[in-house]
This record gives structure tokens, C-alpha cells and sequence, in this order.
């Protein structure tokens, strides 16, 4: 009954946290984020993500799903949250703030989904080991003591540093994936704009002179 109770709560917060992991706006924000704090990423990689996808999403409206499934505005809420005892118009939130909570729900999300939704996606079809198929990502971090760790012997101690290490790997693999993904997009709609910037002078040009 415990276990049938546990399992259930896991496929309810792993339905919220697809919600999230597909909400494009958070995604864009926390990427953004992870690009900034990237130094591998360079300026026309900051400044094509903040054009493209930080300030579209901005505009757009930036919403996530809570523990309980409803859905709220990330600005007003930490704005809110940001209040001193709850006093009108006393927040003080920094756009940083807002960014790292994005990437900070995205990691938690990742955390609360299965390693087959990950590879969904991230567009894969690869059919994965039965050891993998129903495993949640948070899973492969036992929440234990340290000084249940300590008893734990050698075979069960390298068990679970293997899986500490797949799950860094996993979330590290997806960070990779998702801001590869949208600088090439955010770097594409920058080169589309170099065209339309070209096409604007050389078409003015053509008005000048049929005189229209």
C-alpha cells in the first residue's frame, strides 16, 4: 500500500515536471542562463540567446506548474517572494534571480522524469536496456545518511558511485543538448536577420531609383 502510495506520488510529480521540461519560455531562460554562466560560450552566442529566445519569452509570458500542478508566473512569484514581510511594492528581484530559478526548475524537473522521458526529449528513439526503462533520474541517488553510506559494503558502495556518476552524466548530457540546440537556433535567426538587413538596403536602393 506505502509502495502503491510512493509510486503515485513519483508519476504525479513527473507529470508536472514534463509540463515544465516542455514549457518553452522557462527552457529558454534557463538556457540562456546556462549559456551565460558557460564560458565556452562566447558574445555572439549570449547576444544571439538573449535576442532570440530571453527576450521572446519575456514577452511572451513566462510560466511553470508548482508541486501541485497549477500554473503560475514566474516574474509576479518572485517578485512576491521577494517582498519584505509581505509589503506592497517592497520586492527587490534581479532579472539573475529569475534566470537561475528557471535553470533551478528545469534541474529539479529533470530529476522528477524518467531516463526514457530524457531521451524523448532530447528526440531519441534508441530503445534502452530493461534496467533503464522505468528508472527516475532521482532514483540513481539514494537518499542515505553519511553514516549509512559508511557501512555499506565495497560492491554497494561502487554500485551507487556508478550511479551518482550515470546521473551527472545525465543531467550534464542534457544542459549540453538543450543549449547546443538553442544557440544553433538563436545563431540561425541571427544570420536570417543579416539577410532581411541586407534585402531592406538593397531594396531602398531599387525604390531610389525606379522613383517609387
Amino acid at each position: 500500500m506505502e509502495k502503491e502510495k510512493s509510486d503515485n506520488g513519483k508519476e504525479a510529480k513527473r507529470e508536472i515536471a514534463l509540463k515544465n521540461l516542455k514549457s518553452s519560455n522557462l527552457m529558454n531562460i534557463a538556457a540562456s542562463y546556462i549559456v551565460n554562466e558557460n564560458k565556452q560560450f562566447g558574445e555572439a552566442d549570449n547576444s544571439a540567446m538573449e535576442q532570440f529566445k530571453y527576450f521572446p519569452s519575456f514577452n511572451s509570458g513566462t510560466k511553470a506548474y508548482s508541486a501541485d500542478g497549477k500554473e503560475y508566473d514566474l516574474i509576479k512569484e518572485a517578485i512576491l517572494n521577494s517582498r519584505e514581510s509581505g509589503q506592497r511594492y517592497s520586492g527587490n528581484i534581479s532579472e539573475r534571480k529569475i534566470m537561475k530559478d528557471c535553470a533551478a526548475i528545469m534541474n529539479e524537473s529533470l530529476s522528477s522524469i524518467k531516463i526514457k522521458d530524457m531521451l524523448v526529449l532530447m528526440g531519441s528513439k534508441a530503445e534502452i536496456s530493461e534496467e533503464y526503462q522505468n528508472m527516475y533520474i532521482g532514483d540513481l541517488v539514494p537518499k542515505m545518511s553519511k553514516e549509512d553510506a559508511k557501512s555499506l559494503n565495497d560492491e554497494d558502495k561502487k554500485k551507487i558511485k556508478n550511479q551518482a556518476e550515470l546521473y551527472q552524466n545525465l543531467i550534464g548530457s542534457y544542459q549540453t543538448f538543450l543549449t547546443q540546440k538553442m544557440v544553433s537556433e538563436s545563431l540561425w535567426e541571427s544570420s536570417k536577420q543579416v539577410t532581411k538587413n541586407l534585402e531592406t538596403i538593397l531594396m531602398g536602393d531599387q525604390e531610389d531609383k525606379t522613383g517609387k
